[in-house]
């Protein structure tokens, strides 16, 4: 998750020389599209907007990206 974050917002991935990380996992996957919320979520976020309402920036994708 964190090198995925670094690739969003722009910053070079180190190489990490480990076994571990041999291939295939030398490379993150290919991003994925953002699925749309189930129902628990949608329930979950309109439980917390009243509490919090400022939520959908903070977690918004956008939010992240410089």
């Amino acid at each position: 998750m964190v090198l995925r974050l670094r690739e969003m917002i722009g910053l070079l991935n180190p190489m990490l020389n480990h076994p571990l990380m041999e291939a295939p996992f030398d490379r993150l996957p290919e991003a994925q599209p953002a699925v749309d919320p189930d129902d628990l979520m949608k329930q979950t976020l309109a439980r917390a907007r009243p509490d919090w309402p400022s939520i959908d920036e903070v977690i918004s994708l956008e939010s992240i990206k410089p």
